[in-house]
C-alpha cells in the first residue's frame, strides 16, 4: 500500500504507541503539536490514553519526507522504491526455501 493511499483514512494512533514505532519523547510530539502538524484528543474508549493525530498539514509534510526519502534511496541505491519493493518480496520467498 501506498504512503498517500494509507493516509487517506484518519491517521490516529495511541500517543505511546506513536512514540514507541517513531522513538519520539513526549517533548518531540509537543513540538509536533506546537507546529500545528498533529493534535492530541482523549481516547474515546480509554479516558487514560490520548490518541496523536496529524493534521492536513502534517499529513502534506509526511507525504514531502516520504516523497524525498525516495528520491534519496534512488540516488543513492540506483533503484526505485518499487525495485526495491520486488527485490524485498523475492528475498522474502527466498529466505523461505530454507
Amino acid at each position: 500500500m501506498s504512503s498517500e493511499r494509507a493516509l487517506e483514512a484518519p491517521f490516529h494512533h495511541h500517543q505511546a504507541a506513536v512514540a514507541a514505532v517513531i522513538s519520539l519523547h513526549e517533548i518531540r510530539i509537543d513540538r509536533l503539536v506546537i507546529k500545528k502538524l498533529a493534535k492530541r484528543t482523549p481516547s474515546k474508549e480509554d479516558k487514560r490514553e490520548t490518541l496523536i493525530t496529524l493534521t492536513e498539514k502534517g499529513v502534506e509534510k509526511l507525504l514531502e519526507a516520504n516523497k524525498l526519502n525516495d528520491k534519496l534511496s534512488t540516488e543513492i541505491f540506483g533503484i526505485s522504491n518499487e525495485e526495491a519493493t520486488v527485490l524485498n518480496d523475492l528475498l522474502e520467498k527466498l529466505r523461505k526455501i530454507d
